[in-house]
């Protein structure tokens, strides 16, 4: 479609070899646009001062970015940073895209929303958690939380090599998927990006479609869309970072990921959502999704599953950064010898790790491992 013309007091548009004229709807959508395009949200004043910015936020940002070669030396203060990246607006408050990626959210307005559920539905939930912090560390604990609470096998190696710990959904395709919601989503809906572990797959959900013009499918075909990023600073930044790659390049990396480690990975798009899910190996659903990324090859055994207990225990010391006896017995329900046992089992797994000067001691717990 052509650009309009007026013409007696109506707008018509050149469609081939012929004039239409256009609605009123249709001209106010097609200025939208235009603007949209000119000047990207993210590229407009938040109303936010250097002041509101994180300066951990900036610093590991900066390290991140020196580590993979995209971020030069130079001054390192927020306010130098910012100026470098162009997010400092017109007026002299930051832009969107420097609210977004080194400020804190206001608590009524989470960016992201992590849930744990029971099932395969939203009906019972062990863990909900809402999330405004700056956008490297809201995907760091985003990929934390899930591969946290899915299964793992453990490999090991040579005596006296680290054992390794491989999750049943690839970690880089997690990753991605987070990446990628954060980084393309539509801001302007106010709406949350979802995470979800369910009890047979993984979602995640960014508020927001494809441009018109655009698909998922075009990018699994090798397709970059062809068209201006919704979020051109955000993108720039995460990739500056070395959070994400060139850009359409996201579902292409997530499929090969997937398709390495035999997990069925699917996509669709709702009236306003785009939903990644990642079927987990040895997964019942009935409802599939439709996707041209389905792999056919088996998924290997895993070991170590969480039983309910020790789901429960995993997920009050990722709330709390440890968790006791106490605690477990209250919060799963059990009695002191089966608190006992699974904390010790969850040890000798690797997943927590015991805190105390020797087994009577009343003050010992267990927290997560450190991570390299």
């Amino acid at each position: 479609m052509d650009a309009p013309y007026s013409a007696d007091g109506r707008y018509f548009t050149r469609v081939g070899t012929s004039n239409k004229q256009m609605a009123a709807s249709e001209l106010a959508t097609m200025i939208v646009e235009r603007d949209r395009a000119r000047n990207p949200w993210d590229s407009l004043p938040s109303g936010r001062t250097i002041d509101d910015v994180d300066e951990t936020a900036v610093r590991e940002f900066v390290e991140m970015g020196k580590t993979t070669g995209r971020i030069g030396d130079g001054p390192a203060d927020a306010a130098s940073v910012l100026k470098r990246l162009g997010m400092i607006a017109a007026n002299g408050t930051l832009t969107n895209a420097g609210a977004v990626m080194f400020c804190r959210s206001p608590l009524q307005y989470p960016r992201m929303k992590l849930g744990l559920l029971a099932g395969n539905d939203k009906l019972d939930i062990f863990d909900l958690q809402q999330e405004g912090l700056p956008l490297i560390q809201l995907l760091k604990k985003a990929e934390f939380f899930v591969i946290s609470n899915i299964r793992r096998r453990f490999v090991f190696g040579e005596p006296g090599m680290q054992r390794l710990e491989i999750p049943e959904i690839p970690r880089e395709a997690v990753r991605e998927a987070i990446a990628n919601a954060l980084c393309h989503r539509d801001y302007t809906t106010g709406t949350a990006v979802e995470v979800n572990v369910y009890m047979d797959f993984v979602e995640v959900v960014s508020p927001g479609l494809f441009p018109d013009g655009d698909s998922p499918e075009n990018h699994l075909e090798g397709g970059d869309g062809g068209l201006k990023q919704r979020n051109p600073g955000i993108a720039q930044a995460l990739f500056r970072s070395g959070m994400i790659e060139q850009y359409g390049t996201g579902i292409p990396r997530i499929k090969r990921y997937c398709d390495t480690e035999g997990v069925k990975f699917s996509y669709k798009q709702t009236v306003n959502t785009t939903v990644i899910r990642f079927n987990r190996p040895g997964a019942q659903v009935i409802e599939e999704l439709p996707s041209g990324a389905e792999s056919t090859k088996k998924a290997p055994e895993l070991e170590g599953a969480f039983d309910l207990a020790e789901a429960t225990a995993m997920r009050i010391a990722q709330k709390n950064g440890k968790v006791t006896k106490r605690e477990l017995m209250e919060e799963a329900g059990v009695g002191r010898t089966k608190a006992t046992g699974t904390l010790k089992k969850l040890a000798e797994k690797g997943s927590l790790v015991w805190v105390g000067r020797n087994s009577r001691d009343p003050y010992q717990y267990y927290r997560l491992p450190d991570v390299d």
